[in-house]
């Protein structure tokens, strides 16, 4: 726009007219000629195409005749042409990035541009400046800096806020703030999956390194068990044996005593044979049950007892059937130590009952009971017969029989005491360490 003035206001409207006329046709002249040359006044235009940067400059080619201002030329811009693409230019391909161009008016914010998110925001879109979350108030109010915050839309965005100079204007580049935590999400979670993956290979390098030294621990064990276990075997082995042997040796002395009374007329002499015959034979089958046995270690007393009385019976009774042999006896276990002064024990007290209970062939019965205590640590014999019972009188202490000393003695061995009493018959009782505790 262009506007005339005069420096003579006594001129005639004529003179008025004229100068007006002849500042217009000046203006225009000078415009036709390319008066604007002199590099004083610049304008820019951007291709939008391209995004190349033209810069043409227009001069004044000529000189005012005077001092005087002869008018105001104003040139328009339009927005939509040249600045609103360059606002919503973008480096990279985005979504939800947008560039926003805003000042402050009053207690409020307008915003310059038009928005890409909502039509017809220029100049017509506010917003309070007390919103402490929203980015383009927070940009109005001078603030530099990169926020996260809460956009027009109401969505959760980071903004990077800057003020343009030597202007009231700010502007105000933000994005969705999902759209930049994704890369970083995406990155967080493959080194999330690579971290896993590298701890379960080396939880699985370390498993495979202690399974293989585990591996080789209970090879090298079993191994050693393997070799303990021959060991074992063969010193098992070893000691049937030596019970074999030491069974045969009492078998052959029980041979030769048995031979040896087959030689002697006196009656008394025989019967000592026989006897010592029995007390060999009793320790004979001891050995003979723990090499048939497969715990060398201990006898069970309940088969042991029971072979012995047939053993016995079989040589001290002449009639069969005329004695009957009752057998309560409990699965108790001795080891060797104890098991030979307890079937010496047993064969005195049935080999006592089967020679003086029951003379010139009566007929009678013998009870044998063995069983272990409550406590677990005792165990309890005993034998009775309703024989002809001890004689009137009877002093323990007194006797001088070889077989009654030698079965207290052997009580006396087994950690007990040989109780003795009648009524029918004999009774003897003794109570002894099972050796388990």
């Amino acid at each position: 726009m262009l506007a005339g003035q005069s420096s003579h206001p006594q001129d005639t409207a004529p003179a008025l007219g004229h100068r007006t006329a002849y500042a217009f046709g000046s203006i225009f002249a000078l415009l036709a000629a390319g008066i604007v040359a002199s590099g004083y006044i610049h304008y820019r235009h951007f291709e939008k195409q391209y995004r190349a940067e033209i810069e043409r400059q227009l001069s004044v080619i000529a000189e005012l005749k005077d001092a005087r201002s002869l008018g105001v030329l104003v040139l328009r811009i339009d927005p939509e042409t040249c600045l609103y693409p360059l606002i919503k230019g973008w480096p990279t391909p985005s979504p939800s990035a947008e560039t926003l161009l805003v000042r402050r008016d009053g207690n409020e914010v307008v915003y310059l541009n038009e928005l890409r998110f909502e039509s017809h925001a220029a100049l017509n879109l506010r917003a309070p400046l007390d919103r402490a979350t929203l980015p383009a108030a927070q940009a109005a109010l001078g603030h530099e800096e990169v926020m996260d915050g809460i956009d027009y839309q109401g969505v959760p965005v980071v903004a990077a806020l800057r003020h343009v100079p030597d202007s009231p204007w700010a502007l105000v580049a933000r994005m969705n703030a999902a759209e930049v935590y994704a890369p970083i999400r995406t990155r967080l979670w493959q080194m999330v999956v690579l971290v896993t993956a590298m701890l379960i290979a080396a939880g699985a390098s370390v498993g495979w390194v202690w399974r293989r030294q585990h591996l080789r621990f209970y090879e090298a064990q079993a191994a050693a068990a393997e070799v303990l276990r021959q060991s074992l075997h063969e010193k098992e082995m070893l000691l049937k044996e030596i019970h074999h042997r030491v069974k045969n040796n009492l078998q052959i002395i029980s041979s030769l005593l048995r031979l040896q009374a087959g030689q002697i007329d006196h009656a008394t002499t025989q019967t000592v044979l026989q006897d010592m015959q029995n007390r060999v034979r009793s320790m004979a089958l001891i050995h003979e049950h723990l090499y048939l046995s497969k715990d060398i270690a201990s006898v069970d007393l309940s088969t042991y007892i029971q072979s012995l009385c047939q053993q016995l019976f079989r040589a001290l009774v002449i009639s069969p059937g005329t004695i009957q042999l009752h057998l309560d006896l409990a699965s108790v276990r001795l080891d060797i130590d104890r098991a030979i002064p307890c079937g010496l024990l047993v064969n005195e007290l049935v080999s006592n009952a089967l020679e003086h209970a029951f003379p010139l062939g009566r007929h009678g019965e013998l009870w044998i009971e063995l069983h272990a205590l409550a406590d677990g640590a005792r165990g309890r014999l005993r034998v009775t017969d309703n024989g002809v019972g001890l004689p009137s009188g009877f002093v323990p202490e007194h006797l001088t029989s070889l077989g009654v000393k030698l079965a207290t003695d052997l009580a006396r061995q087994l950690g007990g005491r040989l109780e003795m009493g009648s009524g029918p018959g004999a009774r003897f009782e003794v109570e002894f360490s099972l050796g388990n505790r």
